[in-house]
């Protein structure tokens, strides 16, 4: 995304603009190790923008093959740099989610991007198609209800001002039922759904089994 091409070289710095975003690595962690497979060997992380997840991940579980990819120039070159200069063993590429991949992954995840997309349909058929049979597609995004919209856009982006102004358009928030309704069209069966809690005086984020205002949809896929 364009917007956060100004954050090149603070991606990797928990204390600054994008700290929300290392904040919630734990969490989206712990729903991956809540539906992963023994033989999950391969993973994608589609807006991957400058890693943050991508090495959380990569840390938190070596073994696995992990290639990011993303739209922004400046967010891949920022994410190539931190990988070179730690010598992490991950891989990056420049390219929008709906472009072709030349593989197929274990595990897809695609988290908070779905809700920047014009056409969500098509996105979630380009990752279908990527996805190894039986494989996994995780995404996370917001749900579309007014708890989500004071949540996320008035509280967070204009109260707080821990995310950019700017970052989510309500008219794009989904719903869970809408995203798993699209998703079957390809094939893609949801196999859990967690919500995201977000402690209001401490900003920190546990799994929740309320869906709102965030969550997250695991998919499998069945061809």
């Amino acid at each position: 995304m364009s917007s956060f091409d100004s954050y090149q070289y603070q991606w990797m710095d928990p204390f600054g603009p994008l700290s929300t975003l290392h904040k919630i690595n734990p969490v989206r962690l712990s729903f991956i190790e809540k539906v992963m497979k023994n033989k999950t060997k391969t993973v994608l992380d589609v807006g991957c923008g400058g890693g943050i997840f991508t090495f959380h991940l990569h840390n938190a579980l070596p073994e696995l093959s992990i290639t990011g990819i993303d739209s922004s120039a400046q967010a891949i070159q920022a994410a190539e740099s931190y990988a070179a200069s730690n010598d992490l063993k991950v891989r990056f590429h420049h390219q929008t989610a709906t472009q072709p991949t030349q593989k197929k992954y274990d595990l897809i995840i695609c988290f908070e991007l779905i809700e920047h997309v014009s056409k969500p349909q098509s996105l979630i058929k380009a990752l279908s198609q990527q996805l190894t049979k039986n494989g996994l597609l995780i995404i996370s995004t917001l749900d579309k209800t007014t708890f989500s919209f004071l949540q996320n856009i008035l509280i967070a982006e204009h109260l707080l001002e821990i995310v950019p102004k700017g970052t989510h358009a309500y008219n794009q928030f989904i719903s869970p039922d809408t995203l798993i309704e699209m998703a079957r069209d390809f094939h893609l069966n949801p196999v859990l759904i967690n919500g995201i809690h977000i402690d209001p005086l401490s900003y920190q984020f546990s799994l929740s089994d309320s869906i709102q205002p965030n969550y997250f949809v695991a998919f499998e896929h069945s061809t």
